[in-house]
């Protein structure tokens, strides 16, 4: 029985599942960040008027939200590691059935093909999520500073807005850096 396919396909599975968590990942934290920065346009904008109860109820969803975020970081973090440990099993089975060239040629092909793949796939869309939720975040987060401004009484709400709004833009340039400069898998 020819046991390459399936070592193939095992190999490309592992590097399929990796990119996967790697994007969803990404989509949870910019997915969370538009979430808590539009609670905090309505935060700001609700602060001192009638509906107290409104905000009250709002300021206990941001800590559960960012429960929610961590937990997907972390279970994507895990699916990650997991699948990296998948990759590098495969590697060895592959080496322990085929001599070093043949393997080195499998591997390079491989890599190859799922570079070409799912690096564009993964590619589109990290920049279509990135994009819709940073114009959401980014766009909310400018309104609450503002109405925060306008408030004696929303001073925490706007250090909460500009801390926010800073990490957010490096968690895009951190991501954009990854994605189009270090690349995310290897291709030898």
């Amino acid at each position: 029985m020819d046991l390459i396919p399936i070592l193939l396909e095992e190999y490309k599975a592992a590097h399929a599942e990796r990119l996967n968590a790697i994007q969803s990942r990404h989509t949870v934290l910019t997915f969370g960040f538009s979430s808590i920065g539009l609670l905090l346009t309505f935060l700001a904008s609700m602060r001192g008027k009638s509906n107290e109860a409104l905000t009250i109820l709002s300021l206990y969803i941001i800590p559960f939200l960012c429960i929610i975020i961590g937990y997907s970081y972390w279970l994507d973090t895990e699916r990650q590691i997991k699948s990296q440990h998948s990759i590098v099993k495969s590697e060895y089975k592959i080496n322990q059935y085929c001599n070093p060239d043949q393997s080195q040629s499998f591997k390079k092909i491989l890599n190859s093909s799922i570079a070409f793949d799912q690096d564009k796939e993964l590619r589109f869309q990290t920049i279509i999520y990135q994009v819709l939720f940073s114009l959401v975040a980014i766009i909310s987060l400018m309104i609450t500073i503002f109405e925060s401004l306008s408030s004696p009484y929303n001073w925490m709400i706007l250090i909460i807005s500009i801390l926010l709004m800073v990490g957010f833009f490096l968690f895009i340039l951190i991501v954009s850096y990854q994605i189009f400069f270090k690349k995310l898998f290897t291709t030898s």
